[in-house]
């Protein structure tokens, strides 16, 4: 069965490179299309979620864990509190799945707060292109904006709403300056009651009159009592009204209580515990699956039984009350997932780092309505007169199949169903700006033609120069300013000239493919410019290579390190391009796998056909040879004594002694940072190297 709407959603991801909204009211499809996702999709995705239940529903992980974001809001401009503590140091290797996504998917987006949004921005920015929204990554946001809202609390909104109209997603910066396609599901596999889509279509349109109130209440029944087989859940408000209602009801059961221990392996935090970890069950007790059943689909993740017995070793039967035979219910494990980076195949890999084994059930005489998002029930009885936040009672309806399965414990009023104008409008603007085939067609056209532009484009490498450049003024001006004033005179004037014909060949590509270029034509000027860019890197390649590594600051030396491996990642990048140009054109797909594999590729200089050696810059030392003999006796020593290497000489007195090579201890005076102690110390190791 083709579903056009879903269709269209698919190509939007795989096809371009286009921020994408799939939204739709629940049972729509939209947990299906993200498993298509994950199983089918070429591209390197990463699947979020607000929540740890969300995450664990959707295989993925919670925000703030891929992240390590701290739970305090984000203030656009200043950051996060904890910014300096374990929340934001990256290891090298989140480092590199960071640089090799493609696309970041993130489900039930309802409850994203707009402050995440643009905290993920800032990230993906830092750590890939500071000049694009995600820094490059496509975003493809899942969920209903008429289900449940972000959670926000008074002292939170203060800070925030000086930045933000709304705590909501589409209200993030990101999202009011970055724009987004959406795709709305409209065909509806959960309920096929069309009187019950009406009323739940007009719940979500904010169109709730008398009469859509009328056909609701008569759903009404006054003191309702089912019976223990009709298998009713309700559904509450508040989770302490649920709890209570669990614990009378187990209470006045007259059967043994048994407790269910669950087996916890590994990292799985107690925030996204799926099941009870000491779960307290009794014979004749009302439960709901927790999980599918995979292998025979014999329920589902919210489906109501009733346990039969619980035998003197713990197996469990439950009936379903559908006259299906008793179901022996077995544990389950829920794995908790990282992203990880495989050395080989050079991608990234979900991995298991921690599981959770337990027998897949709840006691489900009521639930909260929050924690039924997502589920499915036949016969629910629902109270949401108490009602405190937009999404609140739609969704509780629209977990139910039919309105015939539907019980109100009290009548619903105006006031029960909230409605927020904020996401009102934002519906509606959504609406009539959705995409269609015609749209996706041209930003397939779009996609193909950025990433033709990114082949030329030395944006990426001029910046990772310019940081270098900042640091080294640090690091090397001291000990090698000559290195140094020739590496502000490359940048202004050799890379310059690279970079200005890098703009005017992207120029170029945009005139032609404007006036309708046939392919080879374009593919010509390709082939020219990674030829072109490959020979003129090349001497700024070597430059870089010569520039002295011994530094005694430990922490500028960090900082110099970590500058070049940028460098060395963006012009690797570029190289990996080029060469892969030269050869044939790159469909979307071959250039995104070069530059997947180039990030997870620890950065290293490479350069095609290159003969030279790494050598030292003889700009600042007369005497190459002579500096590193001295870089290693000091190494030497420093391990001797046990101090860092600036202890026994600075760098800047290496230079000076390559330079002056002194022959006499008057002439060992003479050098900067040898003083009678020093030369005392040393003066016999460093005269004898001098000869």
């Amino acid at each position: 069965m083709t579903n056009e709407k879903l269709d269209l959603a698919w190509r939007l991801v795989e096809d371009t490179g286009a921020n994408v909204f799939i939204t739709g009211k629940a049972g729509t499809g939209k947990t299906t299309f993200l498993k298509r996702l994950k199983e089918e999709s070429s591209k390197n995705i990463a699947v979020l979620a607000p929540t740890g239940i969300a995450a664990l529903n959707a295989g993925g992980m919670t925000i703030h864990s891929f992240f390590q974001l701290s739970f305090s809001p984000f203030i656009p401009g200043i950051g996060q509190a904890g910014g300096n503590s374990r929340f934001s140091k990256y290891s090298k290797q989140k480092i590199k799945i960071l640089r090799s996504i493609d696309t970041i998917v993130i489900d039930e987006i309802s409850m994203v707060r707009a402050d995440i949004l643009d905290a993920i921005d800032a990230k993906l920015r830092r750590y890939r292109n500071a000049a694009l929204p995600m820094g490059g990554v496509q975003l493809v946001m899942i969920g209903d904006i008429q289900q449940l809202p972000p959670v926000v609390r008074e002292d939170e909104w203060r800070m925030l709403s000086e930045h933000y109209h709304s705590p909501y997603f589409f209200d993030s910066l990101l999202l009011r300056e970055t724009p987004f396609e959406t795709i709305e599901l409209t065909k509806v596999y959960r309920q096929k009651d069309a009187d019950f889509l009406d009323i739940l279509n007009a719940i979500r349109e904010n169109r709730v009159d008398s009469s859509v109130l009328r056909k609701l209440n008569a759903r009404y029944i006054p003191g309702f009592d089912p019976k223990d087989e009709e298998r009713y859940i309700r559904l509450m408000t508040h989770n302490h009204q649920a709890q209570r209602v669990n614990e009378h009801h187990m209470a006045a059961l007259k059967a043994r209580k048994h407790v269910f221990k669950a087996q916890i392996e590994g990292d799985f935090p107690e925030l996204i515990y799926p099941a009870e970890a000491e779960l307290v069950l009794k014979e004749g007790a009302q439960v709901m699956f927790l999980k599918n059943d995979s292998q025979e689909h014999r329920y589902y993740n919210g489906t109501i039984g009733r346990i039969r017995s619980i035998s003197g070793d713990g197996k469990i039967s439950v009936t379903l009350g559908d006259g299906t035979p008793p179901i022996e219910v077995a544990t389950e494990t829920w794995e908790n997932m990282a992203y990880t980076v495989d050395e080989k195949s050079k991608e990234m890999k979900e991995k298991v780092v921690g599981r959770f084994t337990q027998v897949p059930l709840r006691a489900a005489w009521a639930i909260t309505i929050h924690k039924s998002q997502g589920l499915t029930f036949d016969k629910a009885i629902i109270n949401a007169s108490d009602a405190f936040a937009h999404g609140q009672t739609y969704v509780a309806l629209s977990r139910c199949r039919s309105l015939k399965g539907l019980v109100l414990e009290s009548p619903l009023s105006h006031s029960s169903i909230i409605s927020d104008h904020t996401v009102a409008m934002f519906e509606h603007e959504c609406s009539a700006n959705e995409a269609d085939g015609k749209r996706v067609d041209g930003l397939q056209v779009e996609f193909a033609l950025r990433l033709d532009l990114e082949i030329p484009d030395l944006t990426g490498v001029r910046n990772a120069l310019d940081s270098l450049h900042r640091t080294i003024q640090i690091s090397h001006a001291s000990a090698f300013p000559k290195a140094t004033a020739e590496f502000g005179e490359m940048l202004a004037n050799a890379f310059k000239d690279i970079y200005d014909v890098s703009l005017r060949f992207q120029q170029q590509l945009r005139r032609m493919a404007a006036q309708g270029a046939s392919s080879p034509a374009i593919y010509d000027r390709l082939k020219a410019a990674a030829s072109y860019f490959t020979d003129q890197l090349d001497p700024i390649v070597d430059f870089l290579r010569s520039l002295p590594q011994e530094i005694d600051s430990k922490e500028a030396r960090k900082k110099f390190e970590e500058a070049m491996s940028v460098v060395e990642l963006e012009v690797n990048l570029k190289y990996a391009l080029f060469q892969a140009t030269l050869k044939k054109r790159l469909a979307p797909k071959d250039f995104m796998k070069i530059k997947r594999e180039v990030s997870m590729t620890d950065p290293q200089w490479v350069k095609p056909d290159s003969k030279a050696k790494e050598s030292l810059s003889n700009a600042d030392i007369d005497d190459p040879e002579l500096y590193q003999k001295l870089v290693k006796w000091r190494r030497k020593k420093a391990e001797e004594e046990d101090v860092p290497a600036y202890v026994v000489l600075g760098n800047k007195t290496l230079v000076f002694l390559a330079n002056e090579r002194p022959q006499t201890e008057e002439d060992l005076l003479a050098i900067p940072g040898i003083g009678r102690m020093k030369a005392a110390a040393y003066g016999s190791d460093l005269l004898a190297l001098m000869k």
